[in-house]
């Protein structure tokens, strides 16, 4: 059923009863929309669509609460008050199936959706509404596919930092997800997802439409922060409501009819190997908005073959509206964070009940947790000082029957060993791990398969930590997708440190080859963290530029200089005496003028020009080393930009 606008009415149009040309026949219902309604000029609400909408409802608040905006500052907005999308405002994003998230459906290109017939069409504008329509489609084999729509505003409407906003009505039933998101303009700046950052301000499940998320992803590990809203009376698929987020250079804040709902001001963006980005990065960039409505995939699982694809799976949206203050503060820095790690006990575990003396202990949320999933049937009980497994069905997943313990702080540097004794009533295997929740669960110790035998045994397992600290890492014991669903006893788990190691932060290289840190001249305090300005005197002023995201080392020097060693911007690199060193860099000036670059006692000169160049030396360093630096000597007057410094041996 699409919609129209009838005062505070919706009137329907039938989406049922319509046959594909081809062999490919649509799966309707037409028992609630006959076709003679398509013929009325104000078709009963009560018998098309069985709500209306409140205009001045609690879930028509958008501007209110604790918002920073008001009126006077929407910036655009699109009421779809014309009979087809604005492509001038909004693209047509097609995809094939499966293209992320395992998703069912194929969205449709432009071309496509307007070469059909209007029942057949996923992008719909009518009557002041756009309507995004799942379409199922049956063929002649009995093979089921699906259609969606899928629009976004890149390239025509990006916008960094404001209030994102739009009223809409969500699908219900079956493996929908519908969601009001962003991401970056350009994917590229930071890295592909999640490093490049993206913005959900709603997504709701078909299946739990009482239920809105908003959240942000960014960094590599992947991690996230999410918020939600669960409705106490109401149904996000039955009325409309708004969804807005406010996105300042230092905070996100979400909200559903004007209520906050999330607030984060903490996240990060880096690749792996590399230095943290400079803080807001990865959200200091234009981002664009993107409708859409998917069929199943990994969130929502796979779509009922069976299921009703009419008015309920639509994904009607009111309008959606931007609003921006005149400017912004962006010096901001990133929160501090301060993680309470745990202590062990008197005997170096860091697990609570590791001994199983407590028979209560699962249901201490402190404690151990005994988790099914998918079809996974199995329980879990405490005596004689250990954990014993029952399972019925060990399910299609590692974790189908799982035991966990999380709030396991597993800190940078130490050496960790994860025993305990564990035996079966007949031989099989399990896994074992200890894991990042919040994290992406990354692992700490890898999923490792063991056979457990029917004789009491101690195992043992070992592991170096290398990654940031954690102060909620999880052991795992993973008893699903084994082929034995024999009783397993677990006891005397430890999780001890054993060791330290030193981690040297600055001797070595990039995973790339370079010598030289942060040479893009975009991570730490201003841009410059591992770099030191020497002998900047006499009024030269030496910083990073950030304009449209363009990061370039820049001195301003003035005539009063008197060498060109007066300006120096330095690094430590760990140099060897006698090797040949390539150094690459990109640099110009405001007007011609040579600088200076010294490795370790050995010196080059680069003839800068006014037009960006790309400048690669072969430089040997002298037997005898001078220092462990490469200087960038810069004591010319006028202005030099420096980017994208490489050094290899």
């Amino acid at each position: 059923m699409y919609y129209r606008k009838a005062g505070n009415v919706l009137a329907g149009m039938m989406a049922a009863a319509v046959l594909m040309t081809g062999c490919a026949a649509k799966d309707t219902d037409t028992s609630e929309n006959p076709t003679e309604q398509i013929e009325q000029e104000e078709p009963s609400t009560e018998e098309n669509t069985g709500f209306t909408i409140e205009d001045n409802g609690e879930n028509m608040e958008s501007l209110g609460g604790t918002s920073i905006y008001t009126e006077s500052d929407l910036v655009w907005e699109d009421n779809f008050d014309g009979d087809s999308l604005d492509t001038n405002n909004w693209n047509f994003e097609p995809h094939e199936v499966g293209w992320v998230n395992n998703e069912s459906q194929r969205y449709v290109d432009e071309e496509e959706n307007q070469a059909a017939a209007f029942e057949d069409q996923n992008v719909i504008v009518q009557d002041g509404y756009l309507v995004l329509q799942a379409h199922k489609y049956v063929d002649d084999d009995g093979d089921v596919s699906y259609t969606s729509g899928r629009i976004n505003t890149q390239y025509k409407n990006d916008f960094m930092y404001g209030r994102f906003e739009a009223r809409l009505k969500v699908p219900y039933d079956n493996a929908f997800l519908p969601a009001f998101w962003m991401m970056p303009t350009e994917e590229g700046l930071y890295g592909q997802w999640p490093k490049c950052g993206e913005i959900d301000i709603m997504e709701v499940l078909g299946n739990a439409t009482d239920t809105s998320y908003a959240t942000i992803h960014y960094g590599e590990p992947h991690t996230e922060s999410q918020g939600s809203k669960t409705l106490s009376g109401g149904d996000f698929s039955k009325e409309f409501h708004v969804f807005a987020c406010e996105w300042d250079p230092g905070e996100f804040r979400f909200y559903v009819d004007g209520e906050l709902i999330h607030t984060e001001n903490d996240w990060f963006t880096k690749k792996t190997g590399y230095g943290e980005v400079t803080y807001p990065a990865p959200f200091d960039q234009p981002f664009y908005m993107i409708l859409n409505l998917a069929v199943g995939g990994t969130w929502p699982g796979d779509p009922d073959p069976e299921g009703e694809f009419g008015q309920n799976a639509q994904m009607v949206v009111d309008y959606v509206r931007v609003y921006q203050k005149s400017d912004y503060d962006t010096d901001v820095e990133k929160p501090e964070k301060i993680v309470t790690f745990k202590e062990p006990d008197a005997d170096g575990n860091y697990l609570n009940n590791g001994d199983f003396s407590d028979a209560e202990a699962l249901d201490d949320t402190t404690d151990w947790f005994f988790l099914t999933a998918g079809t996974g049937q199995a329980s879990a009980s405490i005596h004689d000082n250990e954990i014993q497994i029952d399972t019925e069905n060990p399910g299609e997943l590692d974790y189908s029957v799982q035991l966990v313990q999380p709030g396991m702080p597993i800190q940078r540097g130490n050496v960790y060993r994860l025993s305990f004794d564990a035996y079966a009533d007949e031989e099989r295997t399990m896994k074992t791990a200890v894991t990042a929740p919040d994290v992406s669960w990354i692992r700490y110790l890898n999923d490792t398969q063991f056979t457990v035998g029917t004789e009491k045994k101690t195992y043992t397992f070992d592991f170096e930590m290398r990654d940031e600290d954690d102060a909620n890492g999880r052991v795992e014991f993973n008893m699903g997708n084994q082929p034995s669903s024999a009783t397993l006893h677990i006891s005397n788990v430890k999780l001890e440190v054993i060791d330290t190691f030193e981690i040297d932060e600055n001797e070595h290289m990039l995973p790339n080859g370079n010598y030289v840190f942060n040479g893009e001249f975009q991570e730490g305090k201003d841009r410059l963290e591992y770099w030191e300005i020497a002998n900047n005197c006499d009024g030269a002023e030496v910083y990073v530029t950030n304009e449209n995201n363009i990061r370039e080392l820049c001195a301003v020097v003035p005539e009063t200089v008197g060498s060109i060693e007066d300006v120096t911007v330095r690094q430590t690199v760990p140099l060897k005496p006698s090797t040949r060193y390539v150094l690459i860099f990109y640099a110009y000036a405001d007007t011609p003028k040579t600088i200076q670059i010294n490795l370790g006692g050995a010196a080059v000169s680069a003839d800068l020009t006014t037009g960006l160049e790309k400048y690669r030396f072969l430089i040997d360093t002298p037997e005898s080393l001078e220092n462990s630096e490469i200087n960038f000597e810069l004591g010319v007057s006028g202005t030099v930009n420096i980017d994208d410094i490489l050094l290899y041996d």
